[in-house]
């Protein structure tokens, strides 16, 4: 995913959970109660996008390896 389109989505999500927080109609301001389910979602999106960067770079370096071999 290109740079922009992250930021774009964390901008997104950002205003989601704004909007989501700000539009609470009992008129005490707490954290919303999906906020455990953003925090999830956002942790498991970094994670799959770290693990990705690994799986490209191990490749990167098994081919280099493989390259330096012949």
């Amino acid at each position: 995913m290109a740079v922009h389109t992250a930021s774009g989505f964390v901008v997104l999500g950002s205003g989601l959970l704004a909007a989501t927080w700000s539009n609470d109609q009992s008129g005490v301001r707490t954290a919303p109660r999906r906020l455990p389910l953003f925090v999830g979602f956002g942790t498991a999106t970094v994670t799959l996008c770290l693990w990705q960067a690994l799986v490209v770079e191990e490749i990167a370096q098994l081919d280099l390896i493989w390259h330096l071999a012949a």
